[in-house]
C-alpha cells in the first residue's frame, strides 16, 4: 500500500491510536500520520502508507486551517475546558471591532511558547507527561505563521472562529493570547482541523468507519503520492535521465527551470513520479532528494 489516507480523527483518541487502528485492520506496519492532534481535537488527519511516510513533512509545510470555539473570561491550566480555570475575568463581551483588531495583531509570523500540555519533547520527555506530574519546565519560544484569523459566528460566552496557520502552531495558545490582547482571558472550548494541504474534512474518511472496511477497500481511498504535495513544482525527464537520477547520479539542470537551491521539486519520468529533487549548486545539476519510485528489477 502506497499513498496517502485523508482520515477524519474523531474525539477522545491520540494521533499514535488512529495509526494503530488502521495497522491492525490493514496488516501494514510501514505508516505514520503528518503531524498530532490532541485527543479532544477532531478533523482532518492524513496518514501515509509505505514510501509516502517520506513525504510527511511535505504534507505538514502546506499549512493547515481550523474552526473552533472559545469562551472569554476564563483562563484553565490546559488551555482548554478539560482543564481547571486557574483565572478569571468579568470582562466577557466584546465588540467585533474590538476582537478583529486584536485579532489582526496575530497575523503574519508571530512566537509561540508551546504549552505545557503539549506533546513537545523537553529532555527526552513529553511536556503533558511532566505537566501531569505537576512540574512545569523552560520552553523555547518558536516562530510560527498565522495567515488567517477571523470570526465565524458570535456565541453568548464567546465567539466561533477560523484559522489559517502554519504547521507547529497552537491554537489554544493563540486563543490565550488573544483573551490577554483583549484584556481578560479565553479558553479554547471546541477545535476542528478542516484541511491540511490538499486534504478537506468534506472528503475525510472517519476512523470509526476505516476500522470495519477491509485493506482493499481501504486501498481504494489512499490519494497518491505525488498528490498529495500539490505546493511543489513539477520537473519532467526522459527515461534515461530518470534512470541515472534513480541510481543516484546527476542530470542536466533544466532549461526552463530557475536555479533555486531552495526549491524542491516533484521530478517525473515516463514511468511517472520518481521522487523529489533539487538544483545542486556546487554540481550545477539536478540531483534526487528522495528516490519514492519503486526499484525495478
Amino acid at each position: 500500500m502506497e499513498g496517502v489516507l485523508n482520515v477524519f480523527k474523531e474525539k477522545d483518541m491520540t494521533s499514535h491510536d488512529v495509526v494503530a487502528i488502521l495497522r491492525g485492520t490493514t496488516g501494514q506496519r510501514r505508516m505514520g500520520h503528518t503531524g498530532t492532534l490532541d485527543p479532544q481535537v477532531t478533523g482532518v488527519l492524513p496518514i501515509c502508507f509505505g514510501r509516502a511516510t517520506k513525504l510527511a513533512d511535505y504534507i505538514s509545510e502546506q499549512g493547515k486551517t481550523y474552526e473552533g470555539s472559545l469562551v472569554f473570561g476564563i483562563q484553565t491550566d490546559t488551555l482548554d475546558l478539560d482543564g481547571e480555570v486557574i483565572n478569571r475575568s468579568d470582562k466577557t463581551h466584546f465588540s467585533r471591532e474590538a476582537i478583529l483588531e486584536a485579532m489582526a495583531t496575530f497575523v503574519g509570523t508571530i512566537s509561540q511558547l508551546p504549552p505545557m500540555y503539549s506533546a513537545v519533547q523537553v529532555h527526552g520527555q513529553r511536556l503533558y507527561d511532566l505537566a501531569r506530574q505537576g512540574k512545569k519546565v523552560e520552553r523555547k519560544p518558536r516562530q510560527v505563521t498565522i495567515h488567517d484569523f477571523s470570526i465565524l459566528a458570535f456565541r453568548e460566552d464567546g465567539i466561533d472562529f477560523s484559522c489559517t496557520c502554519s504547521k507547529g502552531t497552537y491554537i489554544r495558545t493563540l486563543v490565550d493570547d488573544l483573551g490577554q490582547a483583549l484584556g481578560s482571558y479565553a479558553t479554547t472550548s471546541r477545535l476542528v482541523r478542516t484541511q491540511v494541504g490538499p486534504f478537506t474534512i468534506d472528503r475525510a474518511h472517519p476512523i470509526s468507519k476505516l476500522r470495519t472496511m477491509t485493506k482493499d477497500e481501504i486501498q481504494g481511498l489512499l490519494l497518491p503520492m505525488d498528490q498529495s504535495i500539490p505546493h511543489l513544482p513539477i520537473i519532467e525527464l526522459g527515461a534515461r535521465e530518470g534512470k541515472i537520477l534513480q541510481d543516484g547520479g546527476f542530470t542536466a539542470w533544466p532549461k526552463d527551470k530557475a536555479q533555486e537551491a531552495d526549491v524542491i521539486y516533484r521530478v517525473y519520468d515516463p514511468s511517472g513520479f520518481i521522487g523529489l529533487g533539487y538544483y545542486d549548486s556546487k554540481k550545477n545539476k539536478l540531483r534526487m532528494k528522495k528516490v519514492l519510485a519503486e526499484k525495478q528489477g
